[in-house]
């Protein structure tokens, strides 16, 4: 697919570069361990920057041109029903799991990191919930799209960061320059965002923070385009207006009048 107008052509072309080659290196190995999952009858979907990179083909040269540095591991989402049919995938294929995968299991976490043969990545597969600094619920949800996660959970999986780094926000970037948000069946569907912040004034705090972020970032990125620019504050204005008038359960507005005197999200500790 060429390029948008203005976006530099084959000449930012995503793998001409060493960090572009490097994640399609990832998406290859990832796109493998898809197809070895769905063929042993198991839901496994891509998040985080490589779902990015495969749900976004027009703009995806984005990363490069913005200055993202290469992702290094792989992350999906499964289902904790289909945890040993996974691990089997996953072992077939020559990788073991994480040793701290094992300890934090026997106190509910659900997770699988599995450690690589030689040259591989690390792999995270998330069972049914992405729990980081906000949950991201996935519960019924992965049949809705593949190899990826659907779009708006893979948006709320970046609005739930509690600290962006440029990464995060080259990869909303390039997901809200791609994507339309708008109501059930737009390609984000924006009426399960306002479900999702109107139950958790934590969430809600969050994504906004992070909305505001993203939108001061766009005047320092040198290389982007106006195009995509102008599109991404269109989709942040139509998330905000989503968030302002989301229904409040009862335990947001509880929650609301606390505000930030009290932490509203989780620490995260990373496993490396």
């Amino acid at each position: 697919m060429s390029h948008p107008p203005g976006s530099g052509g084959a000449q930012n072309d995503p793998g001409t570069t060493p960090d572009g080659a490097a994640t399609e290196a990832l998406l290859v190995e990832g796109l493998r361990l898809y197809g070895q999952a769905e063929a042993a009858g198991a839901s496994l979907r891509f998040i985080g920057s490589l779902a990015v990179q495969l749900t976004c083909p027009q703009w995806k040269h984005l990363a490069t041109d913005l200055g993202r540095r290469r992702s290094i591991d792989i992350d999906f989402v499964g289902y904790s029903k289909e945890q040993n049919r996974l691990t089997a995938v996953f072992t077939e294929a020559g990788f073991q799991i994480h040793p701290s995968v094992r300890h934090s299991q026997e106190y509910g976490v659900k997770r699988l990191i599995f450690e690589p043969p030689g040259h591989h990545p690390k792999v995270d597969v998330f069972l049914d919930d992405l729990i980081m600094a906000h949950t991201v619920s996935f519960a019924g949800r992965l049949g809705m799209s593949a190899p990826t996660v659907s779009l708006v959970d893979l948006l709320l999986s970046k609005l739930q960061i509690h600290e962006m780094t440029r990464n995060d926000l080259v990869d909303l970037v390039i997901l809200l320059t791609e994507h339309e948000v708008g109501q059930a069946g737009a390609a984000i569907d924006g009426d399960h965002v306002g479900r999702v912040m109107g139950r958790d004034w934590g969430f809600f705090h969050t994504a906004s923070t992070n909305l505001a972020a993203l939108e001061s970032a766009l005047d320092g990125f040198a290389e982007l385009p106006d195009e995509s620019a102008n599109r991404v504050r269109t989709q942040i204005e139509r998330l905000r207006r989503i968030l302002a008038e989301s229904p409040k359960s009862s335990r947001w507005k509880m929650r609301a009048r606390v505000g930030t005197r009290v932490r509203w999200y989780e620490e995260v500790s990373e496993v490396t």
